[in-house]
């Protein structure tokens, strides 16, 4: 007789932890990289969407055609946003939080690219400060980042930043929380820069106060980009690798003992009877 076996499950792995290099990755990508190089963008850019349209006493525009470009889009936004109710602080206000978006967003090809070599930039961080770890695990672990993921995350940040900029924006007692937070120390900021020659010279011919104002509003409003793109591409990105969870195995049963089955002798009597039956019908036809 034979015996049956049931399937057995293994042991599920714990998870690999996370190498010092896929850290070191992380950081510099996110918080140096990208979050450096969109606050650059957003300055400048929600800079000129202000300014660009400057010009000197000759009549000339300081920013040329550039920051007249960047100027004409602005006002028009800001009608588009009055036209719907809203006063010129909270259209102005709307304006630098879509535009700082938008030109944040310029950095997703670049994010997409750099996290397509994930796994080998962190495995050469790790080669070269000695924290490799004994097989691949780690790695093969992160998520695999695609355009959904990137595009996605930025979406899903815009969910995050355009309700936190309406809620800062509330005024008490005529002020608003982003007045307090941006406009207010910004504007200190410049007076006191305003004040030291020897720094206002590198400025040229910008705006102090305007860039201050900018700057320390950028600052903040990047960051919560930044840290939303990366948690929330993250999570997109490990969604769309789940697969639909495959049935749990039976539970084991004890082996099932099941022996070989022969035709009894009745059985075989009745078929032998059979036969013989049929023979002597064919025998009395003829």
């Amino acid at each position: 007789m034979e015996a049956i076996q049931s399937p057995t499950t293994e042991p599920e792995k714990e998870p690999a932890k996370r190498t010092a290099g896929l850290k070191l990755f992380d950081f510099i990508l996110y918080p140096v990289i990208t979050n450096l190089t969109v606050f650059g963008i957003s300055v400048g850019a929600t800079y000129l969407t202000s300014r660009g349209g400057d010009r000197n006493h000759e009549g000339k525009l300081i920013y040329g055609k550039v920051g007249e470009f960047f100027q004409k889009r602005g006002d028009w936004l800001m009608d588009k946003f009055k036209s719907t109710g809203m006063t010129h602080k909270d259209a102005e206000m709307s304006k630098i939080v879509f535009f700082s978006f938008i030109d944040g967003s310029l950095m997703a090809p670049f994010v997409k690219m750099v996290e397509d070599r994930r796994e080998k930039i962190g495995k050469w961080f790790d080669d070269k400060m000695g924290t490799t770890p004994e097989n691949d695990d780690a790695y093969k672990a992160e998520p695999k980042q695609s355009w959904l993921s990137v595009l996605g995350g930025r979406f899903v940040t815009a969910g995050i930043v355009i309700p936190t900029a309406v809620v800062l924006n509330e005024k008490k007692n005529g002020v608003s929380l982003n007045d307090h937070m941006f406009n207010i120390p910004g504007e200190k900021l410049a007076e006191w820069v305003a004040s030291k020659p020897s720094i206002t010279k590198w400025f040229g011919k910008l705006d102090v106060r305007e860039i201050f104002r900018v700057s320390i509003f950028e600052a903040f409003y990047t960051s919560v980009c930044t840290a939303g793109l990366y948690f929330s591409s993250r999570v997109i990105a490990r969604k769309a690798e789940k697969k639909p969870a495959a049935e749990a195995p039976p539970a084991p049963q004890e082996p099932i003992l099941v022996a070989e089955s022969k035709p009894t002798k009745s059985f075989a009597a009745a078929i032998d009877a059979q036969r013989q039956q049929s023979a002597s019908h064919v025998a009395a036809i003829v």
